[in-house]
């Protein structure tokens, strides 16, 4: 086992952070990520400024990620899962099940071409902020997965970045110590379908609009690719919601949906903005200066519709109980935004079982109980949205906090191991 090594499950901005800082005290890291891209859910955020900086935080990423392109003792596992965890001494052996990806992103060069041939349409363009960028293919759609042959990518690309008969791979780490940053999935909003969601077009959630955001700079309406007029957002959506079995508070929603809000109102003055929420949850530094002012233009009201329904031309109703009138009421939007929340990330409960630590009542990693970074199992840390929900300060700041303890976890072992060879030597 290298004595100064460290396992890193997950590539999101508390991955990316704590890999950062420990390769800074010189430590190898293995970054593991079952995607092929490094960013998690952050890459698919946009920058939110109006006339001056919103405090999103979105920008964090890209900075963070060039730190990690300069550190040299970062390895980058894309496509990889953790299949199997031992002890070995003070330390793990982990066995890492790597997925076959038909593009080698080192080698893409992200002309599109492979794009403009492919037959079904299945091979897109990475997220804007996420590392490496290039083109992927969806093998869910792609003939070469359903039994049929077709090479047309590869036959076009130039840089030979597309093969088919890449196989799976199966190799072994040891390492002294593992963070699980593991980050969340964003609520699936089929899972409310009173919203709508997958039956009227124009109903998105606000990470569909930030992405949109980030590649054309406006928002359209998927119907006619009109720029909406009148725009509802709700809140909440997969949020302290017990009858969905989330009965948390996912933190962030109403941080980003009125920063979205107000960036739209910006770009486009005359659309008129409402959100329908339950309470307004000020999270985050500087977030009240900045609601405060944003009160001004974006209208606020208190209460969840009932179920969203299309009408004439695309248009979508909403009804709803206004609380603070105290009325039934009913609105009409061209565009219908869910915020939907924070839930814990594919595959953690089965992550939690290979390595042996807890999850709480939701699915997310649960701390020991005298240090929340801290599990059950001696040197395994937990930073970031897999504890549960956090914006990404809160991730950066937990992802800090577990690097330092890693950093201590290994002087301990070192010191440990000196006395046993001390005591060795002196018998």
């Amino acid at each position: 086992m290298e004595p100064r090594s460290a396992l890193i499950i997950g590539a999101g901005i508390a991955g990316i952070t704590s890999a950062v800082e420990l390769a800074r005290n010189g430590i190898s890291v293995h970054l593991v990520d079952r995607q092929a891209t490094m960013g998690g859910q952050v890459a698919r955020f946009g920058c939110k400024a109006t006339e001056s900086c919103s405090k999103c935080s979105a920008c964090v990423l890209t900075e963070k990620i060039a730190e990690l392109r300069d550190a040299p003792s970062v390895r980058f596992h894309p496509c990889s899962r953790v299949k199997q965890i031992r002890r070995d001494g003070e330390g793990f052996r982990v066995s890492i099940l790597q997925e076959p990806q038909p593009v080698a992103l080192d080698r893409c060069i992200a002309c599109g071409l492979c794009a403009q041939e492919c037959p079904e349409q299945c091979i897109t363009p990475t997220l804007l902020r996420a590392f490496p960028y290039g083109y992927l293919i969806d093998q869910q759609r792609c003939r070469n997965y359903s039994g049929q042959q077709c090479r047309r990518c590869a036959e076009v690309c130039p840089t030979k970045a597309i093969s088919f008969d890449r196989s799976h791979r199966l190799f072994e780490i040891q390492v002294a110590a593992i963070v699980v940053a593991t980050g969340f999935e964003p609520f699936n909003p089929r899972n409310k379908p009173q919203y709508g969601y997958g039956r009227f077009p124009n109903v998105v959630t606000a990470l569909e609009v930030e992405e949109e955001l980030s590649r054309k700079g406006r928002v359209e309406k998927p119907s006619d690719g009109q720029v909406p007029q009148d725009i509802a957002f709700i809140q909440c959506v997969g949020s302290r919601d017990p009858q969905s079995g989330k009965g948390y508070c996912s933190q962030v929603c109403c941080a980003y949906a009125v920063r979205i809000a107000r960036l739209l109102k910006y770009r486009s003055p005359q659309t008129n903005i409402a959100i329908h929420y339950m309470d307004i949850q000020k999270f985050g530094k500087g977030f009240d200066q900045f609601y405060a002012q944003w009160k001004e233009e974006i209208r606020f009201i208190r209460g969840l519709p009932a179920e969203v329904s299309e009408v004439a031309d695309g248009r979508l109703a909403l009804v709803y109980e206004d609380m603070e009138r105290g009325k039934i009421t009913r609105g009409e939007y061209d565009l219908v935004i869910l915020s939907v929340g924070i839930t814990p990330s594919e595959g953690s409960r089965e992550l939690a079982e290979v390595l042996n630590i807890k999850t709480n009542e939701f699915g997310f990693y649960s701390g020991s109980e005298l240090d929340p970074i801290e599990t059950d199992v001696k040197g395994i840390f937990v930073a970031g949205c897999c504890r549960g929900p956090t914006d990404i300060g809160g991730s950066i700041a937990q992802a800090k906090a577990a690097s330092t303890k890693v950093l201590a976890f290994m002087d301990l072992n070192v010191e440990n191991t000196q006395k046993r060879e001390g005591n060795e030597e002196w018998n």
